[in-house]
């Protein structure tokens, strides 16, 4: 039994090591990358991928409600800012659902556009609120599903 429990915490700790190894591996690429950026003049900015993806109801019809998913990611304007940005999630998260809830399937269908700016400036203006700075350079929806329920 002894040595099962071993076994067992054993192989635990190389999984939690193996996971903090990769963690400082693409940390340090992500600096590199920066670096490089930096030197050719070019804007560096990173990404925050909100996950899990976010699903809501929407009001589909009167009668009726609909489901939607959305997959997004925030652009801030440097690596270090993400740790920021991630403080906020919530903030991000329910400005999201509440602009999701309000919309019509009309808006997934004919002004997302329209939909996806409003998404950006009030994710912005949120996050940069609360935060009493600019961390918020752009929001880009990745994915976005919607279905009607009948």
């Amino acid at each position: 039994m002894g040595k099962k429990l071993f076994a067992g915490l054993a192989a635990a700790a190389l999984i939690a090591l193996m996971a903090a190894s990769a963690q400082a591996a693409e940390k340090a690429a992500e600096d590199k990358a920066a670096a490089d950026a930096a030197k050719l003049g070019l804007p560096v900015v990173s990404y925050y991928p909100l996950a899990p993806e976010i699903v809501t109801n929407y009001t589909a019809s009167p009668r009726h409600i609909g489901h939607v998913r959305i997959r997004a990611s925030i652009v801030v304007a440097d690596t270090a800012d993400v740790d920021a940005v991630k403080k906020y999630d919530p903030v991000i998260r329910d400005t999201l659902i509440s602009i999701l809830n309000e919309s019509t399937a009309e808006d997934f269908e004919n002004k997302r556009d329209e939909l996806f700016k409003k998404m950006s400036d009030k994710t912005a203006a949120a996050v940069n609120d609360y935060a009493k700075r600019s961390l918020v350079k752009d929001f880009i929806v990745d994915n976005l599903i919607y279905q009607e329920s009948r």
